[in-house]
């Protein structure tokens, strides 16, 4: 017992230590991620591939990692840990100031890619740990209208891409992502289906090909009736190929 008490002791020192640290950098990440106010423009893939070029991103994916770790050793509930932890990041990096589409777009790829990676680096159950991202970042960022479903299409989509190049469970970061959906949307009041679907459409764009073996895992998981919803699904544009 006296160990267990020592361990989490250090545990959650180092957290604490990690997540400040992951602030520090972030507002210059974010200046060279978002958009120009001159040419206001910048793309999804202009963020993400700014983001593959530096390794801040790992201070976020390793305070997530140690909270997950945390909850493990005191065995408490690790998609409240991942809940808490990515609601304490994006209250941070959002706060109560004005942010545009694009801002809040940049912040959650951010949020996204780093929890993901750690969940998966801590060989914790996807599920609940899916779920527990895409309800965390819905309930973080305010967002309304067609930027929720919007949010759900991408987070979706760097959940699984993440997963497959990981090979881990797709059918459980699959099912978790659409309960995430369900529960998010019956929280903030948009239509569950539409939620359901904007989830389902953005896990099975991450693996494309309808032949491929990843598409099939997705495609069984969203395809199951989950918390009573069906969900209608829209297939990639290029999945023949």
């Amino acid at each position: 017992m006296a160990h267990d008490r020592i361990l989490r002791c250090r545990i959650n020192a180092a957290f604490r230590s990690q997540w400040n640290a992951a602030f520090m950098w972030l507002p210059s990440i974010l200046s060279h991620t978002l958009v120009d106010s001159k040419t206001n423009y910048c793309s999804n893939d202009a963020n993400i591939k700014i983001m593959k070029k530096t390794d801040k991103t790992s201070a976020i994916t390793e305070s997530v990692k140690l909270s997950i770790i945390s909850a493990v050793a005191a065995k408490t509930d690790v998609a409240q840990a991942i809940s808490n932890t990515i609601a304490e990041a994006l209250a941070r990096l959002i706060g109560t100031a004005s942010n545009t589409g694009r801002e809040v777009t940049a912040i959650t790829i951010i949020v996204a890619s780093a929890a993901i990676s750690a969940a998966l680096q801590s060989g914790c159950d996807l599920a609940p740990a899916t779920e527990a991202l895409v309800v965390s970042i819905l309930r973080g960022t305010r967002l309304i209208g067609s930027e929720v479903l919007d949010a759900i299409t991408r987070t979706a989509a760097i959940t699984i891409k993440a997963v497959a190049e990981s090979e881990g469970s797709l059918h459980s970061a699959a099912t978790g992502l659409i309960r995430g959906a369900i529960q998010a949307a019956s929280e903030i009041g948009i239509n569950i289906e539409d939620a359901a679907s904007a989830a389902a459409t953005g896990a099975l764009n991450a693996v494309g090909d309808v032949k491929s073996t990843a598409y099939q895992a997705v495609l069984a998981a969203v395809t199951e009736p989950i918390d009573g919803i069906t969900v209608v699904h829209k297939e990639p544009a290029a999945s023949s190929n």
